[in-house]
């Protein structure tokens, strides 16, 4: 009598799983929320005119899945995008292990690193989430300037023309 009502608790309980998992959005590995907004389609081998089979890894092979499917990840963000419109190029996806400060920067893992006049941009993936999470700017020597304005930092080449201009979520050119 006891094994009989276990299993039939069992039973209910699983059912019951069951129909609160039906009609619920089920997120599969081909379809990654970019942005939290917007969905990218990974099937596809070319997006932002890039093959995707095509970057190179430059890291340690301490990336969860392979470089392709990072790939596929950040293309598919606005950021990436813009910046690959407007003449950038793509150096490989990395490990990035900061050696900041503690608190500086606390991503690490793969990053697809995007060069645009001798500026390198990093945007770290999130590979569980399908996600780019952030992107960092490093401005090379004294190149080029910096004019922070209240809502965005403008970099600014030699002549005084505005290169790009990016804040915390967007990157984009005057």
């Amino acid at each position: 009598m006891k094994i009989s009502f276990f299993i039939l608790l069992l039973m209910l309980l699983l059912i019951g799983h069951a129909a609160c998992c039906i009609d619920q959005e089920i997120k599969g590995p081909d379809q990654p929320v970019i942005n939290n907004t917007t969905k990218c389609n990974l099937s596809e081998e070319w997006i932002s005119g890039v093959n995707v089979s095509t970057v190179p890894y430059l890291g340690s092979e301490s990336i969860r899945t392979n470089a392709s499917f990072v790939a596929r990840i950040a293309l598919c963000d606005k950021n990436v995008a813009e910046m690959l419109s407007h003449g950038s190029g793509i150096k490989g996806i990395i490990d990035f292990m900061p050696s900041r400060p503690k608190g500086w920067n606390l991503s690490c893992g793969p990053t697809l690193w995007v060069v645009y006049r001798g500026i390198d941009v990093y945007f770290y993936v999130n590979e569980t989430q399908e996600i780019v999470e952030r992107f960092e700017v490093v401005i090379p020597g004294d190149l080029y300037g910096k004019e922070r304005l209240e809502n965005y930092t403008s970099l600014i080449d030699g002549n005084g023309t505005a290169v790009f201009a990016f804040n915390s979520s967007d990157i984009w050119f005057p």
